[in-house]
């Protein structure tokens, strides 16, 4: 909506893949974990910060997360 953040519908929107399985419980606990300041929506600071986080894993560390939140069912 050109408003310089993320707000969760937009968030949905651009995560939700045709097919996949994904509940609106995990989509709100990924939105949230982002939405550092609880505003509800995603800003530029907050996508920032997430994808230097996310950088800093090496890949090993990374496959061994996703081991884990698969394990957890929070994705799959």
């Amino acid at each position: 909506d050109n408003s310089g953040t993320i707000d969760y519908t937009e968030f949905v929107m651009a995560t939700i893949e045709e097919g996949t399985m994904v509940t609106n419980d995990r989509l709100k606990a990924a939105f949230n974990m982002f939405d550092t300041d609880h505003s509800g929506a995603l800003s530029p600071e907050e996508i920032k910060e997430v994808y230097a986080s996310i950088q800093m894993l090496s890949r090993k560390k990374l496959t061994e997360l996703l081991k884990n939140l698969m394990r957890m069912e929070m994705v799959k």
